[in-house]
This record gives C-alpha cells, structure tokens and sequence, in this order.
C-alpha cells in the first residue's frame, strides 16, 4: 500500500493503522500510529482501542470501531467523535469502505454535530482495499484505493 501510493507521487507523512493485524507492523520500514483491533490481543502492548491526534490542523478519532458497535451503526461512533470534538472519525471493523462528510449543524442518529465531520473507513487492506486522507487548509479529501486495480 504505501509502495502504491508512493508510485503516484505522493509518499505519505503518516501511516494510520486502524486495527487487526497489528502482528504484521514489524515488517512495514515507515512510522505507523496505531490503534488496537478485537483480533490483535496477543499483540497489542501499550496499543490502546481508540485514540485521538492532531494533523494537519485537525482531530482526529481513531478507532477499529468494535467497541463502538460499528456493526450495528455509527450513532456510538458519531457520538464518541463528538465528545472527542474530532473534525475526522477513522474506524475499521466493517470491512466496508465508507466517506461521508456531516455538516455543522445537522443531526443524525441522535448526534447534533457542533463542526463539519469527516467519517472514513478505508476498507480491509486484508481485501485489498486502503484510505487515503488529504488534509489542507481548505478541506479534507477522503479517497479509497485498490492494490488489485478492481
């Protein structure tokens, strides 16, 4: 993935890692801010389940979403965002892609959002598939990518 999006010109500043697959880390040569996934117990020391950074100007809520109950919705997510006061929701989980962008002001699943958020999951890298964020003054961009060109 980071070859693949090196090969277009962009080399990326930070790598996040939402969870699952914390064992296969060691072999990736580019520093990886990570957060914890139900199926990464035995190699989680010091890796929490959620946690919150800023770059580029805006917070952002990482999480894998298992705790969040992201199966069954995002009303737990948004929520937790919110209380975050994150302008960006990364979660995985689902291993379904999704970008949608809430405008400040609005409600949805009970949430009254204060700020704009951007909500992103990239998808499995498992599948194949992987997110990227660009992050300007202007806006944030929310794109998937393919490793198999699907």
């Amino acid at each position: 993935m980071i070859s693949r999006v090196t090969a277009c010109g962009q080399k990326p500043s930070e790598v996040l890692f939402l969870g699952d697959g914390l064992s296969d880390l060691s072999a990736v040569d580019h520093p990886i801010v990570a957060v914890r996934g139900n199926c990464d117990m035995f190699f989680s020391a010091g890796v929490p389940e959620e946690r919150v950074l800023e770059l580029g100007g805006y917070r952002i809520l990482m999480c894998h979403g298992h705790t969040l109950g992201v199966k069954y919705g995002l009303a737990q997510a948004l929520a937790a965002a919110e209380r975050a006061d994150a302008d960006i929701l990364l979660y995985g989980h689902t291993h379904e892609k999704h970008a949608e962008t809430f405008a400040a002001g609005k409600s949805y699943m009970g949430v009254k959002f204060e700020k704009t958020l951007h909500v992103f999951n990239p998808g499995s890298l498992a599948d194949g598939y992987f997110g990227c964020l660009t992050l300007r003054d202007n806006g944030v961009l929310m794109s998937h990518g393919d490793l198999y060109d699907r």
